[in-house]
């Protein structure tokens, strides 16, 4: 542990996941990438459910305080750090007017989380799903958006936030200091509970208090979106990551 708080900050990460040691495909222990893996068939057959929160990077963000006072002027240095691949400004407008047009905040500090977290989370988790879905196994995406009520709401739909939800942690007072109380809590955990234990019963996470849940595939990527109103929907938020799909592709050589 002290190694890793010396190594990383000797190496910094603006405003990401301060992970400064990562898995490495060394061909020995690690022979391969794990979505190169994926797409030549070595879960070939297995159904998986699989998702991301909307707001994963909050949750990292608190242990970068300069992110508090982040401005128009340093969030393109932040995504041209993170995404050096991308179109820095195009990146940026596109998450800005999607936002806008779902009269979400547009501050250079929500920006960036919503960028980072498609980035880091949700993108990836969708190559996975596309590759797996390939193999000609059933996959099931979701796509939380339960905001905790910590931090005075500061965290959204956090990383994390949806475990308590699925393995009904919500009645713990101190849990419920993350996730929130009430009948809606525990209405949604319920929800969520079934559909866990549907899908390991059966490998499908529909029931009848849910509803259907579609397989996931690339064209309609049907999503089961968990939060105020849950439900299923075609393409959540495709708009921000259309832009990833042009620069990133669904279907992408990872290398080994």
């Amino acid at each position: 542990m002290a190694a890793t708080a010396v190594v990383g900050k000797r190496i910094p990460d603006p405003g990401m996941i301060p992970l400064p040691f990562l898995p490495v495909v060394d061909g020995s222990f690690l022979p391969q990438h794990p979505l190169t893996a994926i797409e030549q068939g070595a879960a070939s057959g297995v159904d998986l459910l699989i998702g991301t929160n909307r707001d994963e990077l909050t949750l990292f963000g608190l242990g970068d305080p300069s992110l508090l006072e982040l401005d128009a002027a340093s969030l393109p240095f932040l995504v041209k750090h993170a995404a050096p691949d991308m179109p820095t400004e195009e990146l940026i407008e596109t998450y800005r007017q999607a936002r806008l047009d779902r009269s979400e905040t547009v501050d250079p500090r929500g920006l960036w989380w919503a960028m980072g977290t498609d980035d880091v989370f949700r993108w990836r988790s969708l190559q996975l799903a596309a590759a797996q879905t390939a193999q000609e196994a059933q996959t099931f995406v979701y796509l939380f958006e339960w905001e905790s009520p910590a931090l005075g709401g500061m965290l959204g739909s956090c990383h994390a936030l949806e475990v308590p939800f699925v393995f009904g942690a919500v009645g713990h007072p101190a849990v419920q200091l993350f996730t929130g109380s009430g009948p809606e809590v525990d209405t949604l955990s319920a929800l969520m509970q079934h559909a866990w234990l549907a899908f390991a019963r059966t490998g499908d996470p529909s029931h009848q208090a849910l509803g259907p849940w579609p397989t996931w595939d690339p064209t309609t990527r049907s999503t089961m979106v968990f939060g105020h109103q849950s439900g299923a929907v075609d393409g959540p938020r495709n708009t921000e990551l259309s832009l990833w799909e042009e620069h990133r592709p669904l279907f992408a050589p990872i290398g080994t």
